[in-house]
């Protein structure tokens, strides 16, 4: 971000695998990122739980979203999920 005053669009963008997530995240969630060059600049990672883990039978926060400005979203508006 410093330097390029924008956010890479994936991990491999910055050399690493594409897989560098965490075991315990990536066996429950499948994970999106994306990034714009807007002003100012930012990103968004969504979580979505997948199916036959132990995420998936979440029906209260179901997909999760974070973004650069610090906004925590849920797919079902819950209050709780991010807490």
């Amino acid at each position: 971000m410093v330097d390029n005053r924008s956010y890479a669009g994936d991990l491999t963008a910055l050399g690493y695998s594409a897989s560098t997530y965490p075991s315990d995240v990536v066996d429950n969630y499948s994970l999106a990122t994306s990034s714009n060059s807007g002003a100012p600049p930012g990103f968004t990672i969504t979580a979505i739980p997948k199916p036959g883990s132990g995420q998936a039978g979440d029906t209260e926060c179901g997909t999760l979203t974070l973004t650069s400005g610090g906004d925590k979203q849920a797919s079902t508006s819950s209050p709780t999920c991010w807490k």
